[in-house]
């Protein structure tokens, strides 16, 4: 005899199977139906059979989908409730971008801001790093920083940019002796870079082809020097920091295709969004361990329990340290604006969908 609860977790099953199924194989020459979900086999893989040009073909779709979304007895594996996210500033193309590295005279690197870089784009993106080991801390400053940066880049003069990197060493500043403390701020666009100023301290040295006064690159120094350590974690790289560039180099692999059939936007459990009826999609939620939100569609459901544990686990390394603390709401994507897409290999947001970040 069944009793209701577990027909009610069978039911589920099929349903999350039959989406599944949809949402792999969404090519036109095969079709899921209800009746293609045989069974869930005690091993926690979930079989289903798919009905292709008229051949049955067994497929192994998901490893526990059914256990951690459908029959799960806990809340181990749970989604959050969405959060209530407003919509970023709207960016604009991310063309220039503002590089401040600094070394400290006294302290180790890891409470030094700028000491392992930190970088803003002219669309309000952030990255710390990258650490010694790669690690990387992103996001988005705040709307009254975007105007801010977008201030500060105003003021250079971007129209000589071209010719003046070509010619760089004719505006090189002096590197201060060693061990003795500095910062930098260069100037980026695509793989160029140029020094803006540097400041040892003893001497201040700016290139006043790009910035039009000292007093315009001191207030320069001044501001990004604020951001990065506005929004540096307190130590860069630590634990937290570690845990999540672990978790995003097992997502790496999870976002590999060969064409843009292979990629999807991904839920909360990793499972497929279906873009026709698809919500915003949190891109950015405020916490260290960032969301996987595109992927491999089949890799994502394969790998789906051993990716959620991993994520588990870097999530309680992170403790009450998880969320970032200049954050002020999650940062979201309209998925139906565009499908993801494969880009030189690895699955991407559509850069249409992006537009609403």
């Amino acid at each position: 005899m069944v009793r209701r609860g577990e027909a009610d977790c069978n039911f589920t099953a099929s349903q999350t199977a039959l989406t599944i199924c949809r949402s792999i194989f969404s090519f036109r020459h095969i079709r899921c139906t209800p009746g293609a979900v045989l069974n869930v086999m005690t091993t926690g893989a979930l079989s289903m059979t798919i009905l292709f040009k008229g051949m049955m073909m067994p497929v192994i779709a998901a490893l526990a989908a059914v256990t951690l979304i459908g029959c799960g007895s806990g809340d181990h594996f749970q989604a959050a409730a969405s959060p209530q996210h407003e919509s970023a500033v709207v960016p604009e193309h991310a063309s220039w971008a503002l590089l401040y590295t600094a070394s400290c005279s006294s302290g180790a690197a890891e409470s030094c801001a700028g000491a392992y870089g930190f970088t803003l784009w002219n669309d309000g993106r952030y990255e710390v790093g990258p650490g010694p080991q790669g690690q990387l801390v992103r996001g988005w400053i705040q709307r009254k920083d975007v105007e801010g940066l977008r201030a500060h880049l105003a003021s250079l003069r971007l129209d000589e940019v071209n010719a003046e990197f070509a010619s760089s060493s004719s505006h090189a500043c002096a590197t201060p002796p060693a061990g003795q403390s500095a910062a930098e701020v260069r100037l980026v666009s695509g793989e160029r870079s140029r020094v803006l100023l540097m400041d040892s301290g003893a001497s201040f040295c700016s290139d006043a082809s790009l910035v039009p006064t000292t007093a315009n690159a001191q207030d320069l120094e001044n501001w990004i020097k604020g951001m990065a350590q506005k929004y540096s974690p307190p130590l860069f790289p630590n634990p937290c920091v570690d845990a999540a560039s672990a978790l995003d180099q097992k997502y790496s692999g999870i976002r590999s295709c060969q064409s843009d059939i292979d990629c999807a936007y991904v839920d909360e459990n990793l499972l497929p969004i279906e873009t026709s009826i698809a919500t915003r999609v949190v891109s950015d939620d405020c916490s260290y361990i960032q969301p996987l939100v595109v992927a491999n569609r089949f890799l994502a459901v394969t790998n789906q329990r051993d990716l959620l544990l991993e994520r588990e686990l870097a999530r309680k390394v992170c403790g009450g340290n998880l969320t970032k603390t200049q954050c002020t709401h999650p940062y979201s994507f309209d998925p139906t604006a565009g499908a993801p897409i494969c880009q030189e290999g690895v699955c991407t947001i559509n850069p249409s969908a992006k537009k609403g970040l």
